[in-house]
């Protein structure tokens, strides 16, 4: 333990391994049967990476990719409105959110409770975020559902089958809605006499 305080003390690509470490869930658990660092909690240590944002409570590195976001995001509305715009982010749900029972999903893959998840978290953190710094935000989340469902009697899907990006559907629905707002947000333009 005092060999790895002092890598980490001295040397930037042990620190860098370090944070590699305490960000990834399986590395992690890993470091901590080592005894080079703590056990993370039970449902992080278990759960992929990128399902972590569906967790409660947020699990550390969760919280600090949401700092790190709520950065960037403040900081490219500025840069976008000095440039004369205005800044929309728009959620994009994940097929399971959409077509399918991710809470369910993440109990039966990784015994995850009901009440340790949640579809909907990783939407409201977004929206508070944009919400605090003055963005336009747009969760298409009510829209998409209805719309699956109702292309789901058709036969179809907002999704491809063997992935998780949009197929036609889905990116004419994203299409319509960002258009949709784009239209409702516009200045008119402001036009001279001389023109």
């Amino acid at each position: 333990r005092r060999g790895a305080d002092w890598l980490l003390d001295n040397f930037r690509v042990a620190r860098l391994a370090g944070l590699a470490i305490r960000s990834e869930p399986r590395l992690h658990s890993l470091a901590a049967r080592a005894g080079l660092t703590e056990a993370p909690p039970e449902a992080e240590s278990r759960v992929p990476f990128e399902s972590l944002v569906y967790l409660r409570p947020e699990p550390r590195p969760v919280e600090h990719a949401w700092r790190v976001t709520e950065a960037l995001l403040a900081r490219l509305r500025e840069r976008t409105e000095a440039a004369g715009g205005s800044l929309l982010v728009m959620y994009a749900p994940g097929k399971q959110v959409i077509h399918g029972d991710i809470c369910g999903s993440l109990g039966r893959r990784y015994g995850v409770a009901r009440e340790e998840c949640s579809a909907d978290l990783l939407a409201r953190r977004l929206e508070e975020i944009c919400r605090r710094n003055g963005i336009d935000f747009l969760d298409p989340v009510p829209v998409f559902r209805r719309r699956a469902a109702a292309l789901e009697a058709e036969g179809k899907r907002l999704y491809y089958g063997q992935d998780s990006h949009w197929n036609r559907e889905g990116n004419r629905l994203v299409a319509d809605l960002l258009a949709e707002r784009i239209l409702e947000r516009r200045r008119p333009l402001a036009f001279s006499d001389d023109v």
